[in-house]
């Protein structure tokens, strides 16, 4: 028998299959793929019914109205189900909508919040734009320091939020322990997931109450999506959240559904690659002369290496890389010629990207920013390693850095 994290769906017998085997096959009910291999997209508002026996006992059945979505939709929340090993499972319009969603929905005026200090920007602005001008006191603390976060899980606290590894500079923390700790506060659990989109770690099987990912990236791995992804386990949490779905009608299109199932066929073998991939290039980019240093928790000399080899199985393509020195001239130089290297938002496709990232600096409270003995300057860039053959990434690189030096001289 597989233990729990290790089994997906309810494959041979209830027993479930193994990951590999269950990204390809699972969420694939013949009732919802018309016996085609790819579930079809069916886009609908109006649900009809034979007759009026049928409409009254659809009642709480999912397929009922389109604005909660139609076979598409619910065979990538089936998918999602196994994957996650969730019971319930919510589709949004994107990764913030999921964070907006759950942050909203889990937090009360007159109660605090304990958010991570390293989280992306944007789920700060929802904490600061939107939580607070309501009555919900915001605190941000840094989740490396368990007994810092433990101290504070006391009283008014009703979610502890966190992303792991950090947004832009990567820290580690340990969720499984945190999400330990809030069970015995009775303080809820959430945990932002992206980076790793639950491939190499299942949030809500290492005992987080509430998993967030957005599926723009690694799930859908085409550039041509949007969708957040909210993943529970049965409990008051489910239930709460499940009211709000229903009269709110969180839902995202049959196109983004089918884009996404479609992405999953081959999440297997592209994690295993970016996994691959990430580490060789961060490997080779530490030893490079105009790099003061890698953020990558794949890393054994990275701080955080210790938690993420105990609790992850491998790591995604997303790293930070610290330059020596700084320039606005200089960092255009580098990063205006790549040649494979594109330049844009989000990530997790098949391609690589870079993004100066240096306005991470601006944001950063209880944690600070990563700092590098010995060099009074350094310049932030994000790198996504994709797909590509690494000699060719290296080239890319290596001629980008060659620029970076000469502008530093």
């Amino acid at each position: 028998m597989l233990e729990d994290k290790d089994r997906y769906g309810l494959g041979w017998s209830g027993e479930g299959y193994k990951r590999e085997t269950y990204c390809a096959h699972g969420g694939r009910d013949e009732g919802m793929t018309c016996h085609a291999v790819n579930v079809p997209v069916v886009r609908a508002s109006t649900i009809l019914f034979d007759n009026l026996e049928a409409l009254e006992a659809s009642d709480g059945s999912r397929l009922r109205y389109g604005r909660s979505g139609t076979q598409s939709n619910f065979a990538l929340r089936d998918w999602l189900k196994g994957y996650e090993g969730a019971d319930e499972v919510w589709l949004t319009g994107s990764g913030m909508e999921a964070i907006l969603f759950v942050l909203q929905n889990l937090s009360k005026s007159g109660r605090e919040i304990l958010v991570a200090d390293n989280v992306y920007l944007p789920t700060k602005k929802i904490c600061e734009k939107i939580l607070r001008p309501r009555g919900v006191k915001v605190t941000y603390v840094d989740c490396r320091d368990v007994e810092d976060v433990s101290a504070r899980l006391r009283g008014d606290v009703d979610v502890l939020f966190m992303e792991v590894p950090g947004s832009s500079t990567f820290e580690m923390a340990d969720a499984t322990r945190l999400a330990e700790l809030c069970r015995e506060n009775g303080v809820v659990s959430v945990l932002d997931h992206t980076w790793s989109a639950g491939y190499f770690y299942r949030p809500l099987c290492e005992g987080v109450d509430v998993a967030i990912q957005s599926a723009s990236k690694y799930c859908g791995g085409h550039a041509d999506v949007m969708m957040g992804v909210v993943s529970v386990k049965k409990g008051e949490v489910m239930d709460s959240l499940r009211y709000v779905e229903d009269v709110s009608a969180v839902s995202t299109s049959p196109d983004a559904a089918w884009l996404v199932l479609r992405g999953a066929r081959t999440l297997s073998a592209r994690m295993r690659r970016h996994d691959e991939s990430a580490r060789e290039m961060a490997s080779w980019l530490e030893r490079e002369s105009m790099v003061a240093k890698v953020l990558y928790p794949g890393l054994e000399s990275d701080e955080g290496y210790g938690v993420w080899k105990s609790r992850y199985e491998g790591g995604s393509g997303l790293m930070g890389v610290l330059l020596k020195g700084r320039s606005r001239e200089g960092l255009a130089s580098f990063v205006d010629h790549m040649e494979l290297f594109g330049m844009g938002f989000s990530w997790g496709s098949f391609e690589s990207l870079i993004l100066p990232q240096d306005q991470a600096r601006n944001y950063r409270g209880v944690m600070g920013f990563p700092e590098v003995s010995g060099e009074e300057e350094t310049t932030l860039v994000r790198v996504h390693i994709g797909l590509e053959d690494c000699e060719d990434l290296k080239r890319d690189l290596s001629e980008g850095l060659l620029r970076w030096k000469k502008s530093m001289t």
